[in-house]
């Protein structure tokens, strides 16, 4: 966070040493420390809260689609399509092979064969 070197530490406690005077430098140090203190809890304080708004909005955002699906997906028009598909095809009157017809297999179905005469 600061970029301090030995030799300016050194320095600044010569000089806090010289202001302050030993007699108050453990309650000067104190008193530092528990201002550092607070303003890393508060620091921490606003860096979970600001994680916790994004997390949350992340939540809205991913609710807001599951119900966006729920909304457009209705399992009625599956079903619906298949049984109207059903029972159009069951209501379809069966059609009769006409003579001489191809059947399945490619075979004809009635009339002679053709080749050797018995």
């Amino acid at each position: 966070m600061f970029d301090i070197a030995g030799t300016e530490l050194l320095l600044l406690i010569a000089l806090a040493i010289i202001f302050v005077g030993p007699k108050d430098l453990p309650r000067l140090m104190r008193t530092l420390g528990s201002f550092v203190r607070k303003a890393r809890m508060t620091a921490r304080d606003f860096q979970r809260s600001f994680e916790d708004m994004a997390n949350e909005a992340d939540l809205k955002d991913l609710k807001e689609d599951v119900q966006e699906i729920k909304r457009s997906f209705d399992p009625g028009d599956i079903t619906g399509d298949i049984t109207g598909d059903m029972t159009a095809s069951l209501d379809e009157p069966a059609q009769k092979p006409k003579k001489g017809s191809k059947t399945q297999g490619g075979k004809k179905k009635g009339g002679k064969k053709k080749g050797k005469k018995a």
